[in-house]
């Protein structure tokens, strides 16, 4: 008898006409709750529409830009007319069928269906961390990975089951590597593309997001810190530009035999090194035996000075931004019981770039030169401006707090090559 009422029902209001955009707005507030209830917005009210609403909810939507409808008294409406006790939720069904779904259940569908599916995939999966990071960071609401792949999934199915396969195929790949292998090389060997580890990639983005669990890291920031994770994976991003200056330096493999780097110490030359440099090396020490230490600074100019000054001081220059291979030279440096002093420019940027060297490498690695008179000495006219200046909130070391305090004071930058006298004074005083 229920159906009998809404389908007389839905043939009355469709024979009045002014319901079918009351209908389609009932349908989505449904969708959207799962249930009947709230409240719809009817924007400008047509002629048909206003003599439904006055004439069944006794409601005046004439004149008026919008009016809202609630569900509920729709549905009430009806009370006490041959279409009494007719059911709302039954006569959206039955108007437009399989699609009233609410969109929870919509979504809940979804899910189980895209659970199945990747996890009928994992059991192809050679890589059984993979399989694991799928099953524990990927499917559970809960996991790290769980927005990134619900946004992926969602723009391109097809997209990232073929990833996860390549992703499966290029660790299986890593797993038998030696040595580093180049990103485009690993590209090539797993999807016959140089290009299909590209950054932005669906097969970057999650080779990046697993990685960073694999690797119990935070997400990459930035260009370095992503080849940062992709060098702990065994890959290299970049083998060309990212370079580090060295003299004086001298490096071991594992079996002891010398990389002859130290032709470049004797005949008083910088060796730019890296990555591929930096390969099987197992040791990095000074080529002179009196000293036990390695000058390292920001800039060129005071590189180069120091290398003319003291002929047999091993020094390293980052030229700015310390990069990975910076990274990698200096931690062989340190891991080689070697100690090394750093200096950079006296702004915001130096001292976080001071600051992220001390936090990786601790007491291996000293300051040099960060006291308020040489910070006062380098000062330029070059204004700090407030967001710069907001940087210096996010300093870990002490020992970089009081010249903090003097940019933060001056608001002015401060920089080596202004006070290369007075730090050359430091340099010599290294053993």
């Amino acid at each position: 008898m229920s159906e009998t009422i809404e389908k007389a029902c839905l043939d009355y209001l469709k024979a009045q006409g002014g319901a079918d955009r009351l209908l389609e707005l009932f349908k989505e507030k449904y969708r959207s709750l799962g249930t009947v209830g709230g409240s719809v917005v009817l924007h400008s009210p047509k002629p048909l529409e206003i003599e439904l609403l006055r004439g069944l909810m006794k409601l005046d939507a004439s004149g008026k830009k919008q009016v809202n409808v609630a569900l509920k008294k729709f549905e009430q409406a009806f009370t006490g007319t041959r279409f009494d006790g007719v059911s709302l939720e039954k006569l959206l069904f039955l108007n437009f069928s399989e699609a009233l779904v609410s969109k929870k259940d919509e979504r809940e569908n979804w899910l189980k269906t895209r659970a199945g599916h990747y996890m009928n995939l994992s059991g192809s999966f050679g890589s059984e961390n993979l399989a694991k990071w799928l099953s524990q960071q990927v499917l559970p609401p809960s996991g790290a990975a769980y927005p990134l792949f619900v946004r992926l999934d969602q723009g391109d199915r097809a997209a990232v089951t073929s990833a996860l396969i390549q992703l499966d195929k290029a660790l299986g790949i890593l797993a038998e590597m030696t040595n580093p292998v180049p990103l485009p090389l690993l590209a090539s060997d797993t999807c016959l593309d140089p290009h299909a580890m590209d950054e932005g990639t669906v097969l970057e983005k999650l080779m990046t997001s697993y990685f960073t669990s694999a690797f119990e890291r935070l997400s990459p920031q930035n260009a370095e810190e992503r080849a940062e994770l992709y060098f702990e994976a065994g890959i290299m991003t970049d083998l060309g530009s990212r370079l580090v200056l060295s003299y004086g330096l001298k490096a071991f493999k594992a079996d002891g035999s010398s990389k002859g780097w130290e032709a470049f110490a004797v005949n008083r030359e910088p060796l730019a090194l890296n990555l591929v440099n930096l390969e099987q090396v197992e040791a990095v020490k000074p080529v002179w035996e009196t000293s036990n230490t390695v000058f390292c600074c920001e800039n060129p100019a005071v590189f180069y000075q120091c290398m003319r000054q003291y002929p047999e001081q091993a020094a390293v220059c980052t030229s700015g931004q310390i990069n990975l291979a910076g990274y990698l030279l200096i931690e062989l440096i340190v891991n080689s019981g070697v100690v090394v002093y750093y200096c950079g420019d006296y702004d915001p940027e130096g001292l976080l770039i001071a600051d992220k060297l001390k936090v990786k490498f601790g007491e291996r690695l000293q300051f040099l030169g960060y006291t308020e008179e040489l910070c006062e000495r380098a000062l330029s006219e070059k204004d700090l401006s407030p967001r710069r200046l907001k940087q210096l909130d996010k300093l870990k070391s002490q020992e970089l707090k009081p010249v903090a305090e003097v940019l933060c004071d001056v608001k002015r930058a401060g920089y080596q090559e202004t006070v290369m006298t007075g730090l050359m004074v430091l340099v010599g005083q290294l053993g």
